[in-house]
């Protein structure tokens, strides 16, 4: 059974599922990236550096929670099942897919900065 691409969300099931295992995996980068900074007792800079795999991380994990990639939506495409790229045609649909693509880099941006402080002050 194949699911299509609702109003506001620009990815397809198996697209989905293709982001959340790159998600585990940016998520296991993260981690080992923190161990291996406190471990080596790493520089300021290095610490505030772990921003970068945790944004990643954080976005891929937002995209599939709402089923939305922001920077598709930006670019106005939707991904269809099979991998396809198709433009979103209908205005309010791809008014919806942005406005739900700004709030999760919103979302994003504030658990990366909240974990980033986490590492930062308690590594």
């Amino acid at each position: 059974m194949e699911r299509t691409v609702s109003a506001g969300r620009n990815l397809s099931e198996e697209e989905v599922t293709r982001r959340l295992r790159v998600g585990v995996l940016a998520l296991g980068i993260t981690l080992a990236s923190a161990m291996l900074v406190s471990l080596l007792g790493a520089p300021v800079w290095a610490r505030i550096a772990l921003f970068i795999p945790t944004f990643i991380a954080g976005s891929i994990f937002f995209q599939t929670i709402y089923t939305n990639c922001p920077f598709s939506a930006l670019r106005g495409v939707r991904h269809a099942p099979c991998g396809r790229s198709e433009p979103i045609a209908d205005p309010e649909q791809l008014k919806a897919a942005r406005r739900i693509g700004r709030q999760q880099l919103f979302y994003t941006v504030l658990s990366a900065l909240s974990l980033t402080g986490l590492f930062f002050f308690l590594l």
